[in-house]
């Protein structure tokens, strides 16, 4: 913990983080809540972060060593290979960015701690839609009945959400 003669607050961290943990991290309650659902096991981490009185920007590696993915094909992967994930997080915007390795290529946008637009990709990432969901990614395979349960646990669980006033967020 620091504070640069800029008056940024600084933060770094790093160690190892167990999958069931990630459900209080993970800003879109929806996400969070499928998270205990597909992963397991731990990885390890680390973090950066600069914090201003109006902008907060958290950025997190890690190559998953030790993290299961048991999301259908292509986005599954075993606890033993190594993966890098990149995470951004920029709150004054509510920009969040994933890259995990060659798997995915994310980004969302939230409005009013709710998902608003996000994409979803295992190559680079096309441009933010400005509302909705776009899905590209190409697979020898792909099984649309696995693909459409995560889907309507997505949904289902973001029903929950509107119900309970969005998006969960951790104290910790």
């Amino acid at each position: 913990l620091n504070t640069n003669d800029k008056g940024v607050f600084e933060v770094n961290a790093s160690g190892i983080i167990p999958a069931q943990a990630l459900k209080q991290v993970i800003p879109v309650e929806s996400l969070a809540a499928l998270s205990t659902k597909y992963l397991s096991g731990l990885a390890p981490f680390a973090l950066k972060g600069e914090i201003t009185s109006n902008k907060v920007n958290i950025h997190v590696d890690s190559s998953l060593d030790g993290l299961a993915i048991k999301l259908p094909a292509p986005f599954n992967k075993p606890a033993n290979k190594k993966e890098q994930l990149a995470f951004d997080l920029t709150k004054d915007t509510s920009n969040i960015a994933l890259t995990l390795g060659t798997l995915l290529d994310t980004k969302i946008l939230l409005k009013n701690d709710a998902l608003a637009a996000a994409v979803i990709s295992n190559n680079k990432a096309p441009a933010l839609p400005k509302e909705g969901l776009t899905i590209d990614f190409s697979a020898p395979e792909v099984s649309v009945a696995q693909w459409s349960e995560v889907l309507s646990s997505l949904s289902k669980q973001d029903k929950k959400d509107e119900k309970k006033g969005g998006c969960h967020h951790s104290d910790s």
